[in-house]
Formats: C-alpha cells, sequence, structure tokens
C-alpha cells in the first residue's frame, strides 16, 4: 500500500491511544526509544507518520514481526488499497526471474549433452584401438591359484595360434584329485 492510504486507514481505525502504545512498543522493540519523538495529544497523525517513518528506515530484515491477539480489531483491507502497479512490478520481476532460471537450465542440458557425446566419442575411440581386446581379457577370472595360471598375453596368443594346447590339471586342482582318485 502507498503510505496516504495506511494513515488513512490505521487513523480511522485505532484510537489516539492504541497508536501511542503501538509507537512506544515498535520503538522498543527495535531499540530506538532514545529516537523516539513524544506523544501528544491529538498527535495521532503525527505518531502514525513517525512509525512509518521509521518502518522506512529500519533494514526489513530488523523490523519485528508482529500479530494481532484480537482479529475484529484490525481494520479491512479490500482491493480498492492495494497498490497494483507494485503487484505488477513484482510479477515483472518473477517473469525475468523465471526467464533467467529456463535459460541456465537450457545451457545446463546443453553442455550436458555435449559432455556426453564427448564421452561416447571417446568410448568408441577406445574400443577400435588395442583396449579393446585388453576389455576382453578383463573377463578372465585371475584369482585361480595354480601352477598354469592365464594372463592376458597368453589368451592373445592363444587367439592367433592355430593348434590349442591342452593344459593338464594343476596337482592342487580338484580335477587332479579326482582323477587320481577314480584311478586307485
Amino acid at each position: 500500500m502507498d503510505e496516504i492510504r495506511i494513515l488513512r486507514i490505521c487513523k480511522s481505525n485505532f484510537k489516539e491511544e492504541e497508536v501511542c502504545s503501538g509507537k512506544v512498543l515498535l520503538f522498543r522493540s527495535v531499540g530506538k526509544v532514545d529516537q523516539m519523538p513524544s506523544c501528544r495529544r491529538d498527535g495521532t497523525e503525527k505518531s502514525l507518520q513517525d512509525i512509518v517513518t521509521l518502518l522506512k528506515e529500519l533494514n526489513p530484515d530488523d523490523v519485528p514481526t508482529f500479530v494481532a491477539k484480537e482479529l475484529h480489531k484490525l481494520p479491512p483491507v479490500t482491493f480498492d488499497h492495494v497498490d497494483v502497479t507494485r503487484l505488477l512490478k513484482d510479477i515483472n520481476c518473477l517473469k525475468a526471474n523465471l526467464a533467467d532460471a529456463v535459460n541456465t537450465l537450457e545451457e545446463s542440458n546443453n553442455t550436458i549433452g555435449e559432455l556426453r557425446a564427448q564421452l561416447e566419442s571417446l568410448s568408441s575411440a577406445a574400443c577400435t584401438s588395442s583396449s579393446c581386446r585388453s576389455l576382453e581379457a578383463s573377463n578372465v577370472n585371475k584369482r585361480r591359484r595354480g601352477k598354469h595360471n592365464a594372463s592376458v598375453g597368453s589368451l592373445e596368443s592363444a587367439h592367433t595360434s592355430a593348434k590349442p594346447r591342452a593344459v593338464p590339471p594343476s596337482p592342487a586342482s580338484p580335477l587332479h584329485r579326482r582323477s587320481h582318485a577314480t584311478a586307485r
């Protein structure tokens, strides 16, 4: 609301004593009692002006929050009292902030798409080189214990040799024990 409407509504709905006690409470709450102009008789308009002036000077974060104990004493505020130009400014500000957020999101999505494309091209380039063969070799169980452990080099040579060689089971392997047990 604009200042003139606020003053008019408060002057027509609150008594002088209520305005004076509200002024004292506000100045005490913000710690500026020493700067408070005195309350004079028939000074309702002057006291309301002092309140508005103090609220304008304060940082919005320093303004205390008050609640109404008796809601029926609050003056009615209708659409006629609202400053429509202020609402329009707020709506325009929100639209601008939303447009900035959408632009930032689109830029982020484009960057993510570019990074994915680079990652795919790097992974496909890596597969065309010799590293793809090492990926196949990574499927070999290298944890087996025994005399004849498979290595990447022996797998590659096994693929290139024409005749596969049979590897006899090691004495520690279960196959070796079974074959000796059936022979006995």
